[in-house]
């Protein structure tokens, strides 16, 4: 067997948007591959139909306006990509053969269409509070406008809080609307406020004519809570399902009779507490518990190997079944609920990343064994596609040996992958892995930085401590115990591995982390001095900077603290569950990997932690990755993702080799 590299991951292919249309006769999917020359990754439409896989387009967004038609938002020529104010919408038909033809051409930014009828459509429509009414000057003005922006953007006013997103930049009051454009008429009406308020669809009946949609009120400060309400397109009237303050509603879609939908309440376990599922009867608009099953709603499941997003919860109109994925220990699993009985469909893959029917026939794509994702015939797990196993064909992958321990009085399982040929009188330097979140899991799906370490003749090291996700709301809160007993989990299972791996060199471990996993670096090495080396990656080492800089600090930093801030007794209290509190400690040679455009855990806490150990006299290095987010290790630009994975395995190595 050949063994697995860096660069490897060059050649992966990326599955994503699974989606069939409405006679589910076919569906479509986004394949995606990184493109070196040009530092990104190419993405095309493909279509199967239960027979052949046909390519659509060069394309990497796309929903359906018809069964057999669909859209997506491009710029495909020189002209257009000239272009900085238009918004091109294009249609493409599934039926026949033909080239996508323009349908409208919007001279504002315009982020999603839905069609109504053939002379009613809807958009979502990004505003600014500068200039809420922007979308109705002459085109004229709006490059006038747009540059006198440009003039001044030596500057920047920042005046709400959060003032910008992660894999973003400043939001400077920018918000989202509802528009409902009359193509007959060339009319473009708003049916939200441009006031502040962010508005996004969830759901549309186009035989009632109904629209429902999720409001948050974002005016100085974004709030928690949020509010769900109704369109109705024959008159334009909006009420009203429920109000602000009372939950947080993560999504709602429509079935016949009744509206389903995900929501917290934060009350127990703020803002990482469970969703549970609920209903509303369309017509008395009473809500109801649906689902009260403590059920960790979405795929938290962590890979580096996973570009674009699907769909985890849909309602079937007619039968009102509803289909959801969700996180269960270490697996991302399928379910409906009919009637309100549970049941489990689909748990037979490592990780469900999406799913659909097609000619009554559930397809999956996912991850099974330790494959990269592909596309799966649910039932008998006939596998559909095969973008990724020339690739991966006769390359070492390290199958996930599964160690269970007991930590703070809860049953734990961890993972060890073993290098190949693992020979039990021979030496071998370990990794300990710490994913992030800390409401996420490890799992047994194919990770490429692990199996690169595995290669290289690492035994590799990772569990989901006090905090993760899949195991409920009791197990997931460590509010107010970060660096507590998530610590002691980490360095039980530690010492597990060691106890039955008795070769595994324990003065020869190393210990790395993203996010969470970061902070648990920086946590680890200014409190043991047990790991010959060390590289915190996108870290927090600083909770009051956190709280302060962070796109989500203002009200991360106290609820995962436990802490009321801003006030001198949360201060205290959140400084001292911070790493840089306990630096002094630090003996361990350092790698910083931090990207300059994460908003999530801004740089400054990567500057920090590096000033502090620089100052202390710890060798130490950081590496700054340019014009690169939080999510630099999974969806970050193919030359970036190569390096930064390149400098981990180099230092890791430079002192436990």
């Amino acid at each position: 067997m050949s063994k697995l590299d860096i660069l490897t991951m060059n050649e992966f292919k990326y599955l994503s948007n699974i989606k069939s249309n409405k006679s589910e006769d076919k569906f479509l999917y986004i394949l995606s591959k990184p493109n070196l020359d040009k530092n990104s990754y190419d993405k095309e439409i493909y279509m199967y139909d239960g027979k052949e896989h046909t390519f659509l387009a060069k394309e990497g967004n796309f929903d359906f306006l018809e069964d057999n038609l669909i859209y997506f938002i491009a710029k495909r020529d020189e002209e257009e990509k000239k272009d900085e104010i238009n918004t091109n919408i294009y249609s493409l038909r599934l039926d026949k053969a033909g080239e996508a033809k323009k349908l409208f051409s919007f001279d504002f930014p315009v982020n999603s269409i839905y069609k109504i009828s053939e002379d009613l459509y809807l958009l979502s429509v990004t505003y600014s509070l500068y200039n809420p009414e922007y979308y109705k000057l002459p085109k004229e003005e709006k490059e006038k406008y747009l540059k006198e922006l440009k003039e001044k953007n030596f500057r920047q006013i920042v005046d709400e809080i959060p003032f910008w997103n992660d894999n973003g930049t400043y939001i400077d009051k920018k918000r989202t609307a509802i528009f409902k454009y009359i193509p007959s008429k060339n009319e473009i009406i708003p049916l939200t406020k441009l006031d502040g308020s962010i508005a996004y669809i969830t759901s549309v009946d186009k035989e009632n004519k109904k629209v429902l949609f999720i409001e948050e009120i974002f005016v100085n400060k974004s709030s928690m809570y949020n509010m769900l309400k109704e369109i109705s397109l024959e008159n334009d009237e909006i009420i009203t399902l429920i109000d602000n303050n009372k939950y947080v509603i993560s999504t709602a879609k429509y079935g016949k009779n009744n509206i389903y939908l995900l929501a917290s309440d934060m009350k127990v376990l703020g803002i990482n507490e469970n969703s549970r599922m609920y209903k509303i009867d369309r017509n008395t608009k009473e809500l109801t518990m649906y689902l009260g099953d403590d059920i960790s709603y979405g795929n938290a499941t962590g890979s580096d190997v996973r570009l674009g997003s699907n769909e985890y919860f849909k309602v079937n109109y007619e039968t009102e079944e509803v289909t959801f994925i969700a996180t269960t220990e270490y697996m991302a699993e399928l379910f409906k609920v009919n009637n309100g009985k549970l049941e489990t469909i689909s748990n037979k893959l490592g990780s469900v990343d999406g799913y659909t029917t097609l000619n009554n026939e559930l397809y999956v794509l996912g991850y099974l064994d330790s494959k990269l994702c592909e596309i799966y015939r649910e039932s008998d797990l006939k596998q559909i596609t095969r973008y990724n196993e020339e690739v991966m064909k006769d390359k070492y992958v390290a199958n996930p040996i599964s160690i269970d321990f007991n930590s703070n009085g809860d049953a734990i399982k961890g993972f060890v992958l073993l290098p190949e040929n693992f020979d039990k009188n021979k030496k071998y330097p370990a990794i300990l892995d710490i994913h992030g979140g800390p409401k996420t899991v490890y799992g047994t799906i194919y990770y490429h930085e692990m199996q690169v370490w595995a290669n290289r003749g690492y035994v590799v090291m990772f569990t989901n401590p006090h905090g993760s996700s899949g195991r409920g709301d009791a197990f997931s809160d460590i509010r107010g115990k970060y660096g507590t007993i998530d610590y002691e989990d980490l360095m039980t299972f530690v010492d597990v591995v060691l106890e039955k791996y008795t070769n595994i060199d324990k003065n020869n471990l190393a210990v790395t982390g993203g996010s969470y996993g970061g902070f648990m670096t920086n946590w680890i090495t200014s409190h043991t001095n047990r790991f010959k080396v060390a590289a915190t990656q996108r870290s927090i080492s600083n909770w009051i900077s956190m709280y302060g800089v962070s796109d989500i600090g203002y009200y991360f930093s106290d609820d995962q603290n436990a802490a009321k801030l801003p006030n001198k007794v949360g201060f205290e209290k959140i400084w001292n569950h911070s790493p840089l509190k306990y630096v002094e400690n630090v003996v361990t040679p350092t790698l910083i990997i931090h990207s300059d455009e994460d908003y999530r855990c801004p740089i400054d806490q990567g500057y920090q932690w590096l000033t502090a150990l620089k100052d202390k006299g710890i060798e130490s290095k950081m590496v700054v990755f340019k014009g690169e987010s939080h999510g630099l290790s999974r969806g970050g630009k193919p030359k970036a993702r190569i390096e930064r994975l390149t400098e981990i395995t180099e230092w890791i190595e430079k002192y436990t080799k």
